[in-house]
């Protein structure tokens, strides 16, 4: 079974997570520019700083687990 990297599973949750709320306030909120809070949403390659940033703006936390 194959999975999609973890940029893009990153990506798609922190897009759920927003919960229709705009990536502008998400970007307040992280204390950063529009066009680095929507790197956040698109595949590619965040790090584990920006991840936890975006989850801990949306009132999530960020769990890494190996399975």
């Amino acid at each position: 079974m194959a999975y999609p990297d973890v940029g893009v599973q990153a990506a798609v949750l922190i897009d759920f997570a927003r919960q229709g709320r705009p990536l502008s306030e998400l970007a307040r909120a992280m204390g950063t520019s529009w066009p680095a809070a929507q790197r956040l949403i698109r595949p590619g390659n965040p790090t584990i700083k920006q991840l936890e940033r975006a989850a801990a703006a949306l009132g999530k936390r960020l769990v890494i687990s190996l399975e």
